[in-house]
């Protein structure tokens, strides 16, 4: 049995992961936030350092997160196909392109054409 194919590792995803569980960490907090300030427990907000910076920060916060976010989703994209390729080489697995039944009609008729296939 052959040995299972490596994948490929694209270190973006890492990046959209770490930016996205702190997107949503921050989301919660200021979830708690509004709530508590909703409630009428403005001591409570003011005691907590947490609480306090997402009241004073919380929505330049949010704007960093998700523009770090989207960028490394971007990135994440955009680099997929040289990572793959990256990997391809590095462990050998690298497979032959596909080939379009309209390429072998176009290797079919220059053979068999006078000019094609026979040096002439």
């Amino acid at each position: 049995m052959p040995p299972a194919a490596k994948k490929a590792k694209n270190p973006f995803y890492a990046l959209v992961l770490l930016v996205g569980v702190s997107f949503l960490l921050t989301a919660c907090a200021y979830t708690v936030l509004a709530f508590l300030d909703v409630q009428g427990h403005r001591e409570t907000t003011e005691k907590s350092g947490l609480l306090r910076f997402l009241n004073e920060h919380g929505v330049t916060v949010f704007g960093v997160e998700l523009g770090v976010l989207c960028a490394a989703m971007v990135a994440a994209f955009a680099t997929e196909d040289y990572w793959q390729r990256r990997s391809e080489l590095r462990y050998g697995t690298v497979k032959s392109p596909k080939r379009r039944p309209s390429d072998e009609a176009e290797t079919e008729t220059e053979s068999s054409s006078p000019r094609g296939g026979h040096g002439g």
